[in-house]
């Protein structure tokens, strides 16, 4: 089954089965579904900054603290830029460059064609804590804590029980 297939499946019938509407017909407005699907793989190898010698630039920054997962040594410029340059094809957004990894030369192809956008993922969150930015988006809530797990998210909001659950207990 190739994407495209699954999210079409998972959106008219899987996501009925959690009281949410079935979409069975075309839609007339764009729509954006986030599915996330834990346990996929590490992305942090895919787009990374462009090299850079300043020591106080967070691509600096980065390539040094990624050294070793990179496969070079820490603090080699020279082993940073050959790195990049034989991994990498190099991609602008607003005058920031980046890399992203040549193995997905589809998505370079995408993101010339303007398909394809670059969401933070850890919006809501009060630090750079994925796990957190996580919680913070299934509850629907940026007060949630990064401990705080046991809170209803989305789903039981949209839930007709949960919600008359709700106010029958206030």
């Amino acid at each position: 089954m190739n994407r495209r297939n699954f999210l079409q499946l998972a959106a008219a019938s899987g996501l009925a089965s959690y009281g949410l509407p079935a979409i069975a017909a075309p839609l007339s407005r764009r729509v954006l579904v986030n599915i996330a699907l834990t346990g996929g793989p590490d992305f942090r190898h895919l787009l990374p900054p462009a090299p850079d010698t300043n020591p106080q630039s967070w691509a600096y920054q980065y390539w040094q603290a990624r050294a070793a997962s990179h496969g070079i040594p820490a603090g080699s410029n020279q082993a940073v830029a050959a790195r990049f340059a034989a991994a990498y094809v190099t991609a602008n957004a607003n005058g920031t460059q980046f890399g992203i990894l040549k193995k997905c030369g589809w998505l370079k192809t995408m993101w010339d064609a303007g398909k394809v956008a670059i969401i933070h993922n850890v919006l809501g969150a009060s630090s750079r804590d994925h796990a957190h930015a996580q919680l913070v988006m299934n509850h629907g809530d940026r007060n949630t804590l990064p401990t705080q797990f046991g809170k209803p998210g989305w789903g039981a909001a949209w839930s007709p029980a949960w919600a008359a659950a709700r106010v029958s207990s206030r």
